[in-house]
């Protein structure tokens, strides 16, 4: 309908253009850019061969196709582009423009010939002749000349180079009166306003202030301005109503999104690589906040480039937030394309470097250093050498993700190591108690010590019985790895390898102190049998104690029959002493008597050292099952027959459980509790109202199903006979419980007191009792001076009677055990009082030397009054309630440590420090000479300090490239953030600022920037508001025919170039029109978007993200070679190398998605249908429509045309069922017109 139509190309100087000139100018533009487009096709296709196609040439094809090869296979040279026109025996290798015709893309894909016959090189090799195929095939001039020995190069003449425009000292030019109308209100007007009187042109007027303000919202922020917004500007009369509005957008937020984005797009940034596999870079997001929030904390670009470059080599901070910042920024350098599948290690690491360079070079310095790594450089005056004292810096420098430091964790370390030592303090002060009890009442301790030395012997721990438990499920604890050896004996049978009863294996007594063991003669078959009596028949378990480096299987037999084929096939990390393991070889049925079991290896065998025998025995406590709790608010769920509980998943913020439990006994019990984790749930564990453990069901079992189910030890209860009452809860997802016991510790023999009984009973301190049975445990040799004491401690009261007739028969070697025997004890009691009267005589300084011996034991290291760690149940009661109160704090800070989420980031370090040779012709396999690291001769000259010999040398790197004396990154810059404000570069080419860029328009301005980014200490947000304070940027952009004869291109700008909307910006204005955009800063990664060999379906998945997310379209994945179709369409750049200017297409795609996507139609209904609910009338509907969509007032010729447009629509729709479809049409008109999508 005509409306529309003049709706959609309606500009913004309240005119409508004629379709007819809109198409004729438009047709023009495309001939001029088709001209301007071949050249540039020439220039990329030639930067395109030098970097992609030469390199693969020399290294796959030279050897035989080239003047060099010493047999021309098949008639065919490619080392002139001559010889691929001309061909070979197949025909011609290359035909530009046509790669289905070209044989040599067809050789590389295998198709019908095969080339390089070595192996297939990877599909982007084949992907990069394409693209240069299709571009012409263009190579330099000079391609197909002799390849030197070594890289000649050009002569360059230094001293004329230096005087070239980008390479002078930045230079502040003096600035004159323009002699124009126009307020001069800086210097950016002198420069500009000069130029155009130069041309005899004049600035247009300055734009009215709904034109600025939205000019301004959209540069700075991304965004449009709001209707309120608007109207508060409109009519603000304070003189700095303008500055207050760049200080206003300076400081959102958003500014920093809208900024940042133009940095990413210099900085090749991509959520994936891109390259053959295009696998995701799933850290990337972080860079990416991290560059959003440097823009809005308006971060000095010398220090960004210094954090991007070299980050991790700036002084550390005690701060670790900067600290994790600045690893952060050297994502810069580990984000770029990398050929997974390239076999070849050095021409990899090559690659990547070369992507380095290149990206170091354009994004910061405008030259295209990467041209120099086959030859020097062909226009500018950079030498080979120079390309590889850059490589030298980067070969230095390793690719890592790297883990982030945690402030809050490191404050929560300071405060554990506190509290650690608080608790040390506390401890230490109690068991230096507990030692100076040792010293009193010295015969009842050393009576009633040997009894604790007994109950330990013969007492079986939960630890052990867990371990042996038929309950227990795969993989078994060894039972040897819970109790001393000592106390396994007691109880298991244990022998030692070497003291098998047949077999070839060899022992070695000499393979540690006191440890003997049996391994391989080094030859043939290894073997060893031990005889083994067992009580009765059962399930036992096998376990074996070993080192092994190295995993060395063999065959377990028992009777006879093999019961285990790779039984000993554990590795503990080396051959020695020190890394032996028990491990549990399996549990296997025997018979009451006598056993056979056989270990046999074919080859070489591990070093065994001990066996273990032990009956596996259920555990007898009673079970309760989780779903039979008493009271809670958890609910009972089934997995394959197993019936658990766990949270019901509804809005409960706390669930819980109790259990009413009924004990027999007093005494210690351990809670043992089974269940199923994938992940840590800890629950709150009370028993009778009192906290006994904050996490309790904490651990992990690898899933959540039934076959994950497993029992584990969760606590140390002392309970009374009786009923009590245990309750579980939690804030959250509850752990997948099943069954719990209570399980009483279990002596041997039930006669024993245990020790706390032996302490209470005799008015003894329990830890002062512990440590004298500590030292008589020591005394376990027959010189030692209280060996009688210890092997009381495993025998009874008999042991008495049985010394009268030892003492009879033989005086016992040992002074002091005859000293103790003589005359033989009656009762124990006088045996203690005895020891008692020694231990009294060998502490005096007066001492016989009989004593001797007795003193030094009782005063050495494990002495009865040397204090130790003790267990704090050894405690008084005081003792342990601190002691316990301070290990409860402890453990809520641990476990609020571990909840902190670790964050890795893709990162740099320094590597292995080296300079780099010159790969002649880029070749990596023909090596010149080394090249020292250093930065660009043109701008350091030819003696440069030398590079650091124990770092990269990248922060001396930095510090050159945003070092004041050197010009270009300052320029730069400069031109850059011009080109932001004003969609045109005073430099076209912003990243080739060499001979074969373009010069710039304004010398004098452009210096002028550099020096005054140099003076606001490089303040982005300082020249932003210098500039936008310019009466050039405040221009209209009206349109003057005369001017326009002069300058069609505006490149003196004599107006304010009307801008189309870049692609991020279009979307993330529909989406905030509409409502529709969440405003949140920071994005997070990309999981939901599939880069690497996605399907049709993954694709539709792909689309179906971008279109339903809300976010700003920054946040939004960028994957390389599979860009959002919207920002493709809107000339969104190449995510693969540094673009700091984009380009602008019109092409009827666009159009096209414009009106036909189905998410454009969702937009404009939910415009419309909340513009029909806040506005009653159609006046004032359609005058909110132009407000909030364009930026100004309607006036009557608009709202006649959007009344027609509205009854048209009507005409042609059922008002009942689509009572909004007219201004559903007027909506998406109005956010597919020219005006809605260009600034002006």
């Amino acid at each position: 309908m005509p409306e529309l139509a003049a709706l959609t190309t309606r500009s913004g100087t309240r005119g409508t253009a004629s379709l007819h000139l809109l198409f004729t100018a438009a047709l023009a533009a495309v001939l001029l850019q088709t001209c301007d487009a071949r050249a540039l096709d020439d220039a990329a296709g030639i930067e395109l061969f030098e970097k992609k196609i030469r390199p693969v040439l020399v290294e796959n094809c030279y050897k035989c196709h080239s003047a060099e090869s010493k047999k021309l296979k098949g008639k065919l040279r490619l080392d002139s582009r001559e010889g691929w026109l001309k061909g070979g025996e197949s025909g011609a290798a290359i035909t530009p423009g046509k790669p289905g015709e070209s044989l040599a893309l067809s050789a590389l894909r295998y198709d019908e010939l095969k080339m390089p016959p070595g192996g297939k090189l990877p599909e982007t090799v084949a992907k990069d002749f394409e693209s240069w195929i299709r571009l012409g095939a263009p190579a330099p001039a000079s391609f197909g000349n002799p390849t030197p020995a070594t890289p000649t190069g050009k002569v360059i003449d230094w001293k004329t180079e230096a005087g070239f425009w980008s390479f002078r000292p930045l230079t502040d030019y003096p600035t004159e009166d323009p002699g124009v109308d126009a307020p001069v209100r800086n210097r950016v007007d002198n420069y500009v306003f000069s130029r155009l009187a130069e041309e005899k042109m004049r600035p247009q007027g300055e734009a009215d202030r709904r034109t600025l303000i939205r000019r301004l919202t959209y540069n700075l922020i991304g965004l449009p301005p709001t209707p309120a917004e608007i109207n508060d500007f409109v009519n603000d009369k304070d003189p700095q109503a303008w500055e207050n509005l760049v200080d206003r957008l300076l400081d959102s937020p958003h500014y920093g999104e809208r900024w940042g984005r133009h940095w990413l797009d210099v900085v090749r940034y991509a959520d994936s690589n891109g390259a053959d596999e295009n696998a995701p870079y799933p850290l990337a997001y972080h860079y990416r906040n991290y560059v959003i929030n440097a823009f809005n904390e308006n971060r000095p670009f010398d220090e960004f480039i210094r954090e991007q470059l070299a980050g991790d080599l700036l002084p550390h901070p005690s701060n670790a937030a900067i600290t994790n910042r600045r690893l952060t920024a050297t994502t810069y350098l580990a984000m770029g394309i990398k050929i997974a599948a390239e076999k070849d290690g050095a021409k990899k690491e090559s690659d990547i470097i070369d992507e380095q360079i290149d990206t170091i070079s354009r994004s910061l310095l405008g030259v295209t250093v990467a041209c120099a790594r086959c030859h020097d450089h062909k226009f500018d005056p950079i030498p080979t050498s120079d390309y590889y004292a850059m490589a030298g810096v980067l070969r230095s420098t390793s690719l890592s993700n790297r883990k982030l430091e945690s402030g809050e964790k490191k404050a929560l370390d300071r405060e554990l190591d506190e509290l650690k030592k608080d608790r040390n303090k506390l401890r230490t002060v109690a068991e230096s108690r507990i030692a100076n009890e040792a010293k009193k009442n010295i015969a009842s301790y050393l009576e009633h010590a040997p009894g604790v030395l007994r109950w330990q012997r013969f007492a079986i721990p939960t630890s052990l019985r867990l371990a042996l438990a038929e309950q227990t499920a795969p993989p078994y604890t060894a039972a040897a790895s819970t109790v001393p050896p000592s106390q396994l004996s007691q109880l298991h049978l244990l022998r030692e390898a070497e003291t098998h009863d047949r077999g070839t294996a060899r022992e070695d007594d000499t393979y540690g102190k006191g440890i003997g063991i049996i391994s391989d003669k080094g030859a043939g078959l290894t073997w060893a049998e031990y005889d083994i009596e067992l009580p009765e028949d059962g399930t036992y378990q096998v376990e074996f104690r070993y080192a092994a480096q190295s995993s060395r299987p063999g065959k377990l037999s028992v009777n006879g029959k093999i019961v285990n084929e790779k039984s000993m096939a554990g590795v503990t990390g080396t051959w020695y002493p020190d890394s032996q393991r028990w491990f549990v070889e399996g549990r296997y049925g025997f018979k009451a008597g006598k056993n056979v079991l056989r270990f046999e290896v074919g080859s070489a065998m591990s070093h065994l050292d001990k066996i273990a025998i032990a009956r596996v025995a259920p555990l007898t406590s009673p079970v309760v099952e989780a779903e039979s709790f008493q009271r809670g608010n958890v609910k009972p769920y089934t997995s394959d027959k197993v019936i658990y509980i766990s949270d019901p998943g509804n809005a409960e913020n706390v669930h819980f459980m109790e259990y009413d439990l009924e004990v027999p006994l007093d005494g210690s019990y351990s809670l043992l509790l089974r269940y199923a984790a994938l992940e840590s749930r800890p629950m709150i564990l009370s028993v009778d109202g009192k906290v006994v453990s904050e996490k309790a069901l904490a651990k992990t079992s690898g899933g959540w199903d039934a076959v994950h189910q497993r029992w584990h030890r969760e606590a140390e209860l002392e309970l009374s006979a009786g009923r009590h009452t245990l309750r579980f809860e939690r804030g959250g997802a509850v752990s997948h419980l099943d069954q719990l016991r209570l399980v009483p510790p279990v002596p041997g023999n039930r006669e024993l007191p245990s020790p706390a009984e032996l302490a209470e009973k005799n008015g003894l301190d329990l830890g002062a009792l512990h440590q004298w049975a500590r030292f008589i445990d020591t005394q376990d040799k027959p010189n030692a001076p209280f060996y009688l004491l210890n092997n009381l401690s495993h025998g009874d009261e008999n042991f008495v009677a049985g010394n009268k007739e030892s003492l009879a028969k033989r005086k016992p070697g040992n002074p002091i055990s005859r000293k103790l025997l003589t005359p033989p004890p009656k009762i124990p009691g006088e045996f203690a009082a005895r020891a008692g009267l020694l231990v009294t005589a060998a502490l005096a300084e007066d001492r016989v030397p009989m004593l001797e011996p007795l003193h030094q034991a009782l005063t050495g290291k494990k002495g009865p009054f040397t204090p130790y760690r003790h267990a704090t149940t050894h405690y008084s009661p005081d003792e342990q309630k601190t002691v316990n109160a301070l290990s409860q704090s402890i453990a809520r800070l641990e476990d609020r440590q571990k909840s902190i989420p670790s964050i890795t980031v893709m990162a740099v370090s320094d590597g292995s420090v080296t300079d780099h040779p010159v790969y002649v012709r880029g070749n990596h396999l023909q090596k010149g000479p080394v090249v020292p690291r250093r930065f660009l001769t043109i701008v350091e000259g030819h003696k440069q300090p030398e590079y650091p010999k124990d770092s990269s040398g990248r922060l001396r790197l930095a510090n050159s490239i945003v070092s004041p004396a050197n010009p270009l990154t300052a320029r730069v810059l400069a031109n850059r953030i011009w080109r932001w404000h004003f969609g045109r570069a005073l430099v076209k080419t912003t990243e080739n600022f060499g001979h074969s860029g373009e010069e710039p328009s304004h010398p004098k301005l452009l210096d002028h920037l550099a020096l005054k980014l140099i003076e606001f200490k490089w303040s982005i947000k300082k020249l932003n508001r210098y500039i936008t304070s310019s009466s050039t940027y405040r221009m209209d952009s009206s349109y003057a025919a005369r001017h326009a004869a002069i300058d069609p291109e505006n490149r003196w700008y004599w107006r304010f170039e009307p801008q189309r909307l870049e692609a991020e910006v279009i979307r993330d204005a529909f989406l905030f029109t509409s409502g529709r955009l969440d405003p949140a800063l920071g994005g997070g990664p990309t999981s939901k978007v599939r880069s690497q060999d996605p399907s049709p379906e993954n694709l539709r998945q792909n689309r179906a993200f971008y279109e339903s997310s809300r976010r700003r379209s920054v946040y939004l994945p960028i994957i390389r070679t599979n860009v959002y179709k919207l920002f493709t369409l809107f000339d969104f750049p190449n995510p693969a190398a540094p673009t700091g200017n984009r380009t602008t297409t019109t092409v009827p795609t666009q159009a096209l998605f414009l009106m036909n996507n189905p998410w454009m139609k969702e937009l404009a209904e939910e415009i419309a249908r909340k513009t029909l609910a806040d506005h009653k009338s159609d006046d004032r509907r359609i005058s909110h429509l132009y407000e909030s969509l364009l930026g100004r007032v309607p006036d009557q010729a608009d709202l006649d045309s959007a009344g027609k447009l509205l009854e048209a629509a009507r005409e042609q729709a059922d008002p009942k069922q689509r009572p909004q479809a007219g201004w559903e049409s007027l909506c998406h008109a109005m956010l597919m017109s020219s005006e809605f999508l260009y600034v002006r």
